[in-house]
Order: C-alpha cells, then sequence, then structure tokens
C-alpha cells in the first residue's frame, strides 16, 4: 500500500486505533486484533461494488454487512471478534481426494479448479438467522455461495454452500491476531501450540516412533509405514482454542484441514460442498471449554471403585498372573482392579512381543479357573476388567479347539465384516499368519451381533471394565454394507464403537458401576465413552511419542473439552530385533542389547522400558484421572512394577497418593459433568498472564490438577546433579515432598528443585479446596508431614 492510500484510509480506522491505544496491555492480548483486517479493508478495490447493507442482531451477537465487509461484535465481551474482508472469506474448489488405503496416511488433495474473490449480492435478515448470498469474481466462476449466520446457546453457528455440488471443497479464511496461541485438537501429542503449523483432521494410527530417531528409522525397517508423524492420532477432533478468547469446531465429519502457517490468518479446508462452523467468544480459556462442549458433550464422574487404587495390567495366565498379584498386595499397593488383556487367548509371540487374540471367549488353557480367581478377587475388593476390539481373528485350533464358536468365521458367513472392493474381507493386519478382518459398525445387523457377543462374555466372565481398543484402522476404499462410503465413515467408526460399549453399560443398568476406556474417538466421543487414554507410547522418554509426548496428548484433550484422560504407565511400544553389523555400529548403546551367554551374538536392537522411566510415569499418573499399568508390548524386556521390592514399593506409594486424591479428584468429575472443565489442566486455564507457560519446553512440562494442586513431573532421564525448574504464581504454596509453604508474590517464582526420590515435584495451593478436602485426606493417609501441613492450614 502507498503512503498516499494509508494517509486516505477512511476515519473509522483513525477512530479504532486511537480507541485501541486507550486499552489496558491485558485487553489487547485478549481480544481478536482486527488492525490487519481493517487496512485490508481500508484499501478499496474499484472492482468490488459496495453491495447490500445488512444488520442481524441477537442478544449475544451483532453482524454487520457493509460495503464488502463483516463484522461480528459480541455484545458481552464488549469486544469486536471478527472483521474481515468479504473478498477473502470464502472460496470454493472442485478437488480430488486421493485416499490412503492404510490407516497411517492422509488423504492428498488434487485441487482441479478454484473460484475465489467473494462477493456479497444480496442480504436477507430474518429475526432468527442472516443469509448472505453472493458470487466469485476469479474467471470461470459461474457457481454463487450462500453464508448463514445464527445463534443458539451463545455459539455462533455459521454454514457455507454453493449452488453447484462438484464444488466440493470450501476454504474459510478468517483474520486473526498476529500472537495468539492454537491449542486442542484432540490427544494431539506432537505439539500444545499450533500456531505456525497445520493440522489434518484425521483419524488414523498414532504412530511409533512419530519421527524420533533413530527409533522411527528401525521400526520402519521392521514394520513398514508405521511411524506416523508429528499430528498422527487415533483421537482427532476439528476444535481448537485461541489464546485471544474464542474458539472454534467444525461440524463436518469427514477429511478437513486447518492452517496456522499465516501469522495473521487462519485458513480452514472442509473437502465437503458445506461447511458447518461454530465459533464461540469467551472471557477465558475454561469459559471457552465450557461452552464449546454445550454440544459435543460433557463426561459424567468415573465409578468410584475405579478411584480407590491402581488397575494393573497382568497377563501371561493364571498362574503368573496370580504369583504377581500377591507380590504387589504383599508390598502394599492398594489395587482397584486387574485387567486382563490375554483373556482370550494370546496371538503367536514373535520376538517376544505378545498382544490377546482377537476372538472373544475365554482361553481354558491360559485361565483354567477364572470363576475361582475372580471369586478370590472379588473378596479382595479387587475388580477384573477385559480387552475388547472391533477386530476378529480366525483361531480354530487354538487353546480350546471347537469348545466355543469362531466369531471371525461367522462374522464373514452372515457379510459382518468390511470387505475389500472384489468382496473379500479387509485384513486389519497384512502380516498376520491368521486370517482376520473387521466388523463393519455400518450395519445394524452386525453392529447388534457384536455388541450381544461382548455383552454375553461381559455377563460370563463379571468384568466391572474394559479396554475398547481400535476403531482407527477403516479403509477408506472398503466395502460397507451400510448407506455410507467408506471415506465418509471413516471418523465416524471411532464414534460407532464407543457407541456400542456405551449402549450395552445402559442394556447392563451398569452406568454407575462399569467403565470402559478408548482411544479412538471423534466430534461425539465424549457424550459415548466415560474415559479416553492417550493412545500407546513408546517406552521412552521423548517429546515424539514417550513420555514427554503423553503429557502434551493429555493437556491437550483436556483443552479439546475431553476432560477424563489418562496413559498407559510406562508406555507401551516396546521391541527387540536382530540387527546388521552397519545397524548395530550406529546405534546408541541405550538401543542395544547382547546376550552374555551365547557366543558371536549380534547385538540386538531393544526398545524397552527402564525402571526409572518406569518410575517417573507412575509417579506423573498419580495425579491423573486414573492410575493404570500396562506390561508393555515385549513386557521381557521392559522393568515391570512388580520386578523387585523397589519399585512395587514406588509403585505403592503412588498409588496410596492416588487414592488419598480420590475426594478431590470427585470435585473435579462434578466440575468436567457440569462445565466441562479438564481435570488435567493446562495452567494457562488458570495464570493465562504468565509467561512461563506461554512456550512450556516439552522437557520441562508442568501441568495443574484441578485449580489447586501444580504438578512438575521429571520428564528426562536424572544424574545426582539434576534439578527440576517449577515456575509457581502468585499465592502461598505447600511442596508436597517437604511440607514446607512458599509464599509467592506477584511475579511469581522460579524453583531449581532435586527430583523426590518417590513421588512427582507437586505443590499445593492453599485455597479453601485445599485446606478442606486435600490436606486432611494426605494427612490421613500418612503422606505429608503432619505438624507443617496443620500449621499451614491456620
Amino acid at each position: 500500500m502507498r503512503l498516499s492510500t494509508f494517509l486516505r484510509l477512511p476515519m473509522r480506522l483513525w477512530a479504532m486505533l486511537l480507541w485501541t491505544t486507550q486499552l489496558r496491555t491485558t485487553q489487547l492480548l485478549t481480544m481478536p486484533t482486527v488492525f490487519i483486517s481493517l487496512l485490508l479493508g481500508g484499501c478499496s478495490d474499484p472492482s468490488i461494488e459496495a453491495g447490500p447493507e445488512a444488520v442481524f442482531d441477537n442478544p449475544r451477537y451483532r453482524i454487520h454487512l457493509a460495503n464488502q465487509q463483516l463484522t461480528i461484535f459480541d455484545y458481552q465481551r464488549q469486544q469486536t471478534l471478527l472483521q474481515t474482508p468479504v473478498n477473502n472469506l470464502l472460496s470454493a474448489h472442485q478437488t480430488t481426494l486421493d485416499y490412503p488405503v492404510d490407516s497411517h496416511n492422509l488423504p492428498t488433495p488434487r485441487i482441479h479448479h478454484s473460484c475465489q474473490q467473494a462477493q456479497i449480492d444480496k442480504a436477507d435478515p430474518t429475526p432468527g438467522f442472516l443469509l448472505l448470498a453472493g458470487h466469485f469474481r476469479s474467471p470461470d466462476c459461474g457457481v454463487r455461495f450462500s453464508l448463514r449466520f445464527s445463534e443458539t446457546n451463545g455459539q455462533l453457528l455459521l454454514t457455507a454452500t454453493t449452488t453447484d455440488s462438484s464444488y466440493n471443497h470450501l476454504s474459510l479464511n478468517l483474520a486473526v491476531p498476529l500472537d495468539e496461541s492454537i491449542f486442542g485438537f484432540g490427544s494431539q501429542a506432537g505439539a500444545l501450540n499450533f500456531k505456525g503449523q497445520q493440522v489434518p483432521i484425521w483419524i488414523r494410527s498414532q504412530g511409533i516412533g512419530r519421527g524420533e530417531q533413530p527409533i522411527s528409522t528401525l521400526i520402519e525397517t521392521i514394520s513398514p509405514n508405521v511411524t506416523g508423524t508429528a499430528t498422527s492420532s487415533e483421537l482427532s477432533l476439528p476444535r481448537f482454542l485461541s489464546s485471544a478468547g474464542y474458539s472454534l469446531s467444525l461440524d463436518n465429519s469427514g477429511f478437513s484441514e486447518f492452517d496456522f502457517r499465516r501469522p495473521n490468518l487462519t485458513r480452514i479446508d472442509v473437502y465437503s460442498n458445506s461447511l458447518h462452523a461454530r465459533l464461540n467468544s469467551c472471557e477465558s480459556l475454561l469459559n471457552c471449554i465450557s461452552e464449546s462442549t454445550l454440544n459435543s458433550g460433557r463426561m459424567a464422574p468415573l465409578p468410584f471403585w475405579t478411584q480407590q487404587g491402581a488397575i494393573v495390567g497382568l497377563q501371561g495366565g493364571e498362574t503368573q498372573l496370580q504369583q504377581h498379584y500377591q507380590q504387589l498386595r504383599s508390598d502394599g499397593v492398594p489395587i482397584a482392579g486387574i485387567l486382563v488383556e490375554d483373556w482370550g487367548g494370546q496371538y503367536p509371540a514373535t520376538n517376544g512381543q505378545r498382544r490377546p487374540l482377537w476372538n472373544w471367549h475365554i482361553d481354558q488353557q491360559l485361565y483354567p479357573n477364572w470363576q475361582g480367581m475372580r471369586e478370590q478377587l472379588n473378596r479382595d475388593g479387587v475388580r477384573l476388567l477385559g480387552y475388547f476390539t472391533p477386530y476378529l481373528e480366525d483361531s480354530p485350533a487354538i487353546a480350546n479347539g471347537d469348545a466355543f464358536p469362531n466369531l471371525y468365521r461367522e462374522a464373514l458367513a452372515n457379510g459382518f465384516l468390511v470387505s475389500r472392493p472384489d468382496g473379500t474381507p479387509y485384513a486389519v493386519t497384512n502380516n498376520s499368519p491368521i486370517d482376520n478382518g473387521m466388523v463393519d459398525l455400518s450395519n445394524p445387523k452386525a453392529f447388534n451381533w457384536l455388541k450381544r457377543t461382548i455383552k454375553q462374555q461381559i455377563e460370563t466372565l463379571g468384568f466391572s471394565g474394559w479396554m475398547a481398543d481400535g476403531g482407527e484402522r477403516l479403509p477408506t476404499d472398503a466395502i460397507l454394507t451400510g448407506d455410507v462410503p467408506a471415506a465418509e465413515f471413516h471418523n465416524l467408526y471411532a464414534e460407532a464403537w464407543a457407541r456400542l460399549h456405551h449402549e450395552l453399560i445402559g442394556e447392563l443398568n451398569l452406568d454407575a458401576e462399569a467403565l470402559f476406556f478408548v482411544r479412538a474417538g471423534f466430534q461425539q466421543s465424549q457424550r459415548l465413552a466415560p474415559l479416553f487414554w492417550a493412545s500407546e507410547q513408546i517406552t521412552g522418554w521423548d517429546a515424539h511419542d514417550g513420555l514427554q509426548s503423553a503429557l502434551t496428548g493429555l493437556l491437550n484433550s483436556g483443552l479439546s473439552g475431553l476432560p477424563l484422560s489418562h496413559t498407559d504407565i510406562g508406555g507401551y511400544h516396546s521391541y527387540q530385533r536382530s540387527n546388521t553389523s552397519l545397524a548395530s555400529w550406529l546405534l546408541p548403546n541405550e538401543y542395544t542389547r547382547t546376550d552374555k551367554e551365547r557366543h558371536n551374538q549380534q547385538p540386538r536392537f531393544v526398545l524397552a522400558r527402564s525402571p526409572e522411566l518406569l518410575q517417573r510415569w507412575t509417579e506423573m499418573s498419580a495425579f491423573t484421572p486414573l492410575f493404570r499399568s500396562r506390561e508393555g508390548l515385549t513386557a521381557t524386556v521392559n522393568a515391570q512394577v512388580y520386578d523387585n521390592q523397589q519399585l512395587s514399593q514406588h509403585f505403592a506409594h503412588n498409588a496410596r497418593l492416588f487414592q488419598a486424591l480420590s475426594a478431590y479428584r470427585r470435585e473435579l468429575m462434578q466440575e468436567a459433568e457440569e462445565f466441562g472443565w479438564p481435570l488435567i489442566r493446562h495452567p494457562l486455564l488458570h495464570y493465562p498472564g504468565a509467561a512461563a507457560f506461554q512456550q512450556m519446553p516439552s522437557d520441562k512440562l508442568q501441568f495443574m490438577l484441578g485449580d489447586s494442586l501444580m504438578v512438575a513431573p521429571i520428564l528426562t532421564p536424572t544424574t545426582p546433579s539434576t534439578r527440576r525448574q517449577v515456575y509457581l504464581p502468585q499465592g502461598n504454596w505447600m511442596d508436597l515432598n517437604s511440607g514446607k509453604v512458599l509464599q509467592v508474590g506477584a511475579g511469581g517464582q522460579t524453583l531449581y528443585t532435586a527430583p523426590p526420590p518417590d513421588q512427582a515435584p507437586a505443590y499445593l495451593l492453599l485455597n479453601t479446596r485445599a485446606k478442606d478436602v486435600i490436606l486432611p485426606a494426605l494427612q490421613q493417609a500418612g503422606l505429608l508431614n503432619q505438624e507443617s501441613s496443620l500449621s499451614s492450614a491456620q
């Protein structure tokens, strides 16, 4: 723009500039900046007609169209939420999406023709909505578009469509603040702030390694095309929060992309001939979460028993399970439940890996006295949990011969499996020696058949809970017997899987007693699932796919309106494989292992859980909604909570800490049900002005459990000289490890603390809730110095 043009800017711009100079700095940081869009709006284009003028008023928002400029004003906040030229607001494209066949990659768009430079030529305000219509001024674009605005429950609803359905890709461009931070998108584990990034919304396997080297390269040689990327996620939601005080979500269920790579512009691509968006303006990020979850749903408190100790993952048969269970009990571990993943049998082991067999009948060789074991555990107050997937395997001769039906063959005979275009079953895993497939949940008959099958096993075996694994693998070229193409049902398959278990619990009248948890989910999954788990990380520390990434996923889940989520303590993916000489030479020592008893044995690639990693993950999980361990994919190379007394007693201490915080978590769960607020909270939710929380490095992440506990888990291997950096905002904070109280002034305080030997660094804000609920419980459990805590509470 020339200087002479700049000097001729309209008076409304100069008035706005003068007005903004009078605002406090905090106000400028919390309102969407309209300066750039006003500049663009002030540069008149003689080819753009002024067009109609229209005003749509409702109690919350005022939408004003004038001179091809769209302004949205929030009466409640007395702020302009959005001001942008119509010219750049919407574009339409004829696009081909090349869908991936496997579950690890993204669709690839190929744009053939685009219509841009939108201009509104008709406006029709009504008492209930504002309808705008127009055309595109770019060449060879005879298509028209419409924009419909309405308001419900404080949300501004926007629907964009065109008159030609061949324009199957719409782009929405919004002028945004330069300095905003972007959060959310489900259980994304690759970043906490997505400003400067592009985020695809497509449910896919999170991946193994996700770019961490040399892990990803080595995994790729073992299992090609499974490593994933920084944005791979089984729980991928088209929903984000902005630090500028607004949130936006899509109601579209297909593939979409959010592009934040331009600092002053957010572009949203929806690969559909209609776009459905929900916009919330809010005073705080907590309010944004509350308003967005009015539509997506809120989660109820977990059953009481789940909060009374550890849920321990044990497998390998009844004898081995009992041995480890008794050892943990003798070391003082409060056990609420035992998760038995291999109750239906084990897949033939390779390289020490063990995973459950996908055939949902009890393996009587592994568990010959299931009912007796169940009765004994019930007398001890311990629940049994199982494992299910929507996948089935052909297993006619494993363990029990013909003692039970072959579910794979039964589903195949009834046409209940997802099929290839040639009509054969679609294999979930192609490198399996056993025929396998996935149940077509778009088919009501198949859906109800699988629900009845799982329901029968739950009743027979007495499960109080279960892991509902899978749901992210639907191939897009599959043939479904339902009425929807597989590409359109891909994201919705995860919702259908959660709905199956939701209905099952209702039919069994176990709503307040039973628990299931999922890792795959979409927009409405939180209405259906009582708990999420943030995927399966590797047994490592890193920010790509280890402990640090697990915490990032938990924080993003909470910011996305998913208040109840947790992780596998210690991670899951672990490996041991033989290497070539070159690979052995390149590998760091931490990823190699040689069997000393075997001569001339080439060092093996081993990705294993160390005792310290297990301890640190345990310490973090004591402050999450569920405290659950898992042996891992290759259990024999992993440190386990039952390996020795040191590990089991450390596990016991943190299980007691988790148990002692149950009354506090109960209050937080009630807040989650009433307001949608997460239990695990990004500190910015309560301290939005704290610069230390704006860009936390992945190895120095902090989180809050509710509003009263600040946790700074140890996220890297330690040495005797290691110090953990912790930032505390203003307030009186009690160090839970020492019982000492820190009086922190208005500027906050940065600490450098030595990692405690038995639990994560954690600090209790001495508010009313801390004094009435948390401190008494910790004192009663013997987890806090009584004298110091009593004196601090006065």
